[in-house]
Order: structure tokens, then C-alpha cells, then sequence
């Protein structure tokens, strides 16, 4: 069994879409220009799903909720921090956490990220 999408309720699914564009190496796929949902997919065919189905409603996640990703190196993750918070995204340093070297941020579209990869 393979996880192939995610739905992510934000009350900006553009800036979200964008967001993982830019930052992650997604693809937008088109949509209409009314539609409440925007999608992006990774080189392996996942598909993030930014929906606002409510129309304009900010949606309210339970403290702690995120999901992340897992990239190669502390050198990666470095070098997504410093990309991330010289745009005012994340504002606190990666650290030693949970068996990983790791940062949270706030996603445009206001939800919440981690970057890790696993202690060497």
C-alpha cells in the first residue's frame, strides 16, 4: 500500500500550492482560477491537496498536528532552514530532537512543517 495524497484544509490554497513549488521542487497541476482547491505533486506522483471547500473559512488544527519531511543530511536540512528563514518562514534554528536533526515552521496558508533527517 502506497499513501498518494494528502487534502490540507487552508484558507489560501494558492499561497500554499506556491509555497511547495517553490520551496520543495512540486509541480502545480492546473485548476480552475475559482477553484477552492490547488494541487501539487512530488517527482514520485504524490499529491498535496490544498482545500478551502468552506470559502474562506480558516480551518482550526488540534495543537501539534503537522506532517513533515525527511530529507538525506543535516546539510540539507541546514540549507532549507537558511533558505526558509532568510524568506520569514522559520524563524527557530534546526535542533537535536527525537531521534532527528530538526525545524518546525508555519506553512503559508497557516499550518505547521517539520524538516528532518535522521542522526548520523
Amino acid at each position: 500500500m502506497k499513501l498518494n495524497h494528502l487534502n490540507i484544509c487552508t484558507a489560501d490554497p494558492n499561497s500554499a500550492a506556491e509555497f511547495f513549488v517553490k520551496y520543495f521542487g512540486f509541480s502545480r497541476s492546473a485548476t480552475r482560477p475559482e477553484s477552492p482547491i490547488a494541487l501539487v505533486r512530488d517527482e514520485t506522483g504524490f499529491t498535496l491537496l490544498f482545500s478551502n471547500l468552506n470559502k474562506h473559512a480558516k480551518p482550526v488544527y488540534p495543537d501539534g498536528f503537522h506532517f513533515g519531511f525527511i530529507v538525506g543530511s543535516r546539510q540539507d536540512v541546514d540549507r532549507l532552514y537558511l533558505q526558509l528563514n532568510g524568506d520569514g518562514y522559520a524563524p527557530t534554528p534546526p535542533k537535536e530532537m527525537h531521534g532527528s536533526y530538526t525545524f518546525y515552521f508555519t506553512v503559508p496558508g497557516d499550518f505547521l512543517m517539520e524538516i528532518q533527517c535522521a542522526r548520523s
